[in-house]
């Protein structure tokens, strides 16, 4: 596989189209390509900064496996040392992407409906979105290897960035931390 966008988004694009087979057991010689493929991609990741490409990864990452002892082994378990999922800067950018869909789409429901919500609300809904984003994009920088201290930091600046409530605060703190 040549080393353009197009051409990495075509094959994940594929895989990720193929996870909806509900098929996750792989050959271990189709696991070792993969490997192969997802270390490659992670290096361009590197470089280019594709917030759609690293949320393929993760989530395909964890997805696909070859039995080893009779215990499932997980792509995840073999590219989480990479030096992309031990940045702060991609996990933050993962998150705020997913937190921005998710407020956007609130946004359009709202307007669609013709809805005059109070100030409240609408805190109440972002921090909703912010906290329903938080809870997956955790439990995956800690399966990725990330530790606490880094979370926690990641969280503050997303609590900065969108003025998040002191219960939504509070919540995230707590999951972190456990």
């Amino acid at each position: 596989m040549k080393n353009n966008e197009g051409n990495i988004h075509k094959f994940f694009i594929l895989l990720n189209n193929f996870r909806t087979t509900g098929r996750y057991e792989i050959k271990e010689r189709t696991y070792n390509i993969l490997i192969k493929i997802f270390n490659m991609t992670q290096d361009f990741l590197l470089e280019k900064r594709n917030l759609f490409l690293g949320n393929l990864i993760i989530i395909l990452s964890q997805t696909f496996f070859i039995m080893k002892n009779e215990k499932k082994n997980y792509i995840v378990n073999d590219i989480r040392n990479h030096k992309i999922f031990k940045e702060k800067e991609f996990w933050k950018n993962q998150l705020k992407c997913k937190i921005e869909e998710l407020l956007e789409k609130s946004k359009k429901d709202i307007q669609r409906m013709n809805l005059n919500l109070s100030e409240k609300e609408i805190q109440r809904r972002k921090d909703e979105a912010i906290l329903s984003q938080f809870v997956p994009f955790s439990t995956n920088m800690k399966e990725f290897g990330l530790n606490s201290d880094i979370i926690l930091n990641i969280a503050n600046e997303i609590f900065e960035a969108y003025n998040t409530g002191c219960e939504t605060r509070t919540l995230i703190i707590s999951l972190v931390k456990n």
